[in-house]
């Protein structure tokens, strides 16, 4: 049986250990802002780059496919 001491110091080493979990986990702002940016719908006059953001989307927007383009020119 456990003592209620030995349950107070398991619940407090859970918090801790809950808020150091906690205090690790990655700020995901810059990747939730870049996503966005990505996935902006296209401009009615779009640029050549426009186009290949957007056609490296085609498949999947979460899993944007490793496509290599060589655009030259409005090619």
């Amino acid at each position: 049986m456990t003592s209620r001491r030995g349950f107070v110091i398991a619940g407090g080493a859970m918090a801790a250990l809950g808020a150091g979990a906690y205090a690790a986990w990655p700020d995901l702002a810059a990747y939730r802002d870049d996503m966005a940016r990505l996935r902006r719908p296209l401009a009615p006059e779009p640029s050549m780059a426009e186009l290949i953001r957007y056609a490296t989307l085609a498949a999947n927007g979460h899993n944007p496919q490793p496509w290599l383009f060589h655009p030259a020119g409005d090619t």
